[in-house]
């Protein structure tokens, strides 16, 4: 099992399910279990803007990301089960490309859809209680002890 840190407000998105899609400027082979990290750094006014345009968006009753966004957490799982290629147009075959222009509005606002980046596609996204835990840039391997708490929270 694989983990990703992200940055608050993006990785309580994805927990929560507005945000389905990871964009990345690099491709991944790899499909599986995916360990949603949520970053030590603090919110920014960028975060918090995003933040309150998906929550109106996405109507829904979400935290106040000021108070209650766990930060240095695992707070979801989610199996990644495709890479596409960021596309203007359905000019590619779907098989490898995602058009930009197909996406929600919440969705557009939680990544960089920029042609020539990577969607990562996120299915059976759960949301976790905060399991505290060190993040590293690009994916990393959680330790026994994480792992356990998160099998733990599954059952």
């Amino acid at each position: 099992m694989k983990a990703i840190t992200l940055w608050q407000p993006w990785a309580s998105l994805i927990a929560l399910g507005l945000k389905r899609y990871e964009t990345r400027c690099w491709a991944t082979n790899y499909r599986g279990k995916l360990l949603i990290h949520a970053a030590k750094r603090p919110i920014d006014r960028e975060g918090l803007t995003i933040w309150g345009d998906a929550h109106i968006l996405g109507n829904r009753g979400i935290p106040d990301p000021c108070t209650k966004l766990p930060l240095g957490a695992i707070v979801a799982i989610a199996d990644l089960v495709d890479c596409l290629e960021v596309i203007g147009d359905l000019s590619k075959p779907p098989i490898i490309a995602v058009n930009k222009h197909l996406q929600s509005n919440v969705e557009l606002l939680c990544g960089d859809w920029q042609v020539g980046r990577f969607a990562w596609k996120l299915e059976n996204i759960r949301q976790l209680a905060p399991i505290p835990a060190k993040g590293y840039q690009r994916f990393w391997i959680p330790d026994d002890e994480v792992i356990g708490n998160v099998n733990q929270q599954l059952k």
